[in-house]
């Protein structure tokens, strides 16, 4: 399994960023049943858009999880999605993956990408709301404040 962090830096409040895992199966034998669970860092949220390449995946507070239903020996699989940053600090993320059968190997089945600084301003005001009902911009957020408890 491999974690890769897509976008380039910089890296800021609000802006979005992509990630891609890809799941491998290094054999010897066909994998089954295969569940790859992320949990964000709290410096992200918001998920965008999540496109998995087989199998299904969904998240829920922050948890990432993907289903696999069967890997044959040497195949590999997919998941991209992009989430947007909501506070200041670092970025880091880590992946790990299992499945139903013995695994001869279970130091591969962990990743997690470089620790990088976010830069720039650490909250963002945004300019618009709209509160129409479809989960965008519905109530007035400004991401990062949370790193300033007195300004609440």
């Amino acid at each position: 399994m491999s974690k890769q962090l897509l976008t380039q830096p910089p890296y800021q409040v609000h802006n979005k960023v992509t990630y891609l895992i890809t799941l491998r199966n290094n054999g010897p034998d066909a994998a089954s049943g295969i569940t790859l669970t992320d949990v964000l860092n709290a410096n992200v949220g918001n998920l965008e858009a999540m496109e998995a390449s087989a199998g299904t995946a969904s998240e829920s507070q922050g948890r990432i999880t993907w289903n696999v239903p069967s890997l044959a020996n040497g195949a590999s699989a997919t998941l991209r999605f992009t989430v947007r940053i909501n506070n200041g600090g670092t970025l880091v993320n880590e992946a790990s993956a299992q499945g139903k059968e013995r695994d001869p190997n279970l130091a591969n089945n962990t990743d997690r990408t470089e620790e990088t600084p976010i830069t720039g301003d650490e909250i963002f005001i945004p300019n618009t709301i709209t509160p129409n009902g479809d989960g965008r911009n519905d109530r007035f957020v400004i991401p990062g404040l949370q790193r300033f408890p007195g300004l609440r």
